[in-house]
């Protein structure tokens, strides 16, 4: 039988508003500018204690664990977006 273990971590999703729109504007230039906005987020996300785990499209998903490294878990999340 599996143990059931009590974890303290915070799941962040990030998107950009109206993104499908901005995506017609942007034309050609979409996968440039949302390889940018990737790299903006992981320096938000990273230096506040957390781990990106996937990209899906113009979403981010990011994860912070107990003991980031800016104290605890939910403020370095809000904090690093806030």
């Amino acid at each position: 039988m599996s143990e059931i273990k009590k974890i303290d971590k915070v799941m962040l999703f990030v998107d950009l508003h109206n993104f499908s729109i901005a995506s017609v504007h942007l034309g050609d230039r979409t996968p440039e500018f949302v390889q940018a906005y990737y790299v903006l987020v992981g320096d938000i996300v990273v230096p506040t204690g957390g781990m990106l785990i996937k990209y899906m499209g113009d979403a981010v998903f990011a994860v912070f664990e107990a003991g980031a490294v800016q104290g605890p878990t939910a403020p370095s999340a809000i904090q690093a977006f806030g």
